[in-house]
């Protein structure tokens, strides 16, 4: 069984015009991307304009998803909200997909969203996933332990005082 087959959008039914679907992800969509995300929840609205040769879908996505703190590893969820859009070109000629648009056969029939929206929501998440991202402390018993391991000096902030680089070129 296929569990991303909710997430085909079959267009040869659809009329052309704007058409709109709603997705609430749960682990299981991520589970069978073989990722290690965790969903508080998460809803992807697709707004899907159809026309004879081409199709322009807009995600929106909004939820919380569940991470861990890159720094102490404190469970948090952090917050994610955007908007994408992907343009889907129906033509014969094998072209290489881009960004945000893709080729599809004449032939097919129906286009799975899934991918684009594994994509989008990972496009949301910070690169570093810290708990000051959702307004909490670190937890001080963590953080001093990794700071006593690696011996680093935590006066301050995490910005350097000054750039090593530039006083090796003098």
């Amino acid at each position: 069984m296929n569990l991303l087959r909710e997430y085909d959008v079959e267009f040869v039914k659809l009329k052309d015009g704007l058409h709109s679907f709603e997705f609430n992800l749960e682990d299981s969509f991520f589970k069978a991307f073989n990722s290690s995300l965790l969903v508080d929840h998460i809803k992807v609205h697709l707004d899907f304009l159809k026309s004879p040769s081409m199709f322009t879908l807009t995600f929106k996505i909004e939820g919380v998803l569940k991470s861990e703190c890159d720094r102490c590893l404190n469970d948090i969820s952090l917050p994610v909200h955007g908007q994408y859009v992907l343009l889907v070109k129906i033509t014969e000629q094998e072209l290489e997909d881009q960004d945000d648009l893709i080729y599809i056969n004449p032939a097919a029939h129906k286009i799975n969203v899934s991918q684009p929206i594994f994509d989008y929501i990972h496009l949301l998440l910070p690169i570093k996933k810290t708990c000051t991202d959702v307004g909490f402390k670190c937890n001080p018993e963590i953080t001093g332990k990794i700071t006593m391991l690696i011996d680093v000096d935590t006066v301050g902030d995490d910005i350097p005082d000054r750039d090593t680089d530039d006083e090796e070129e003098e």
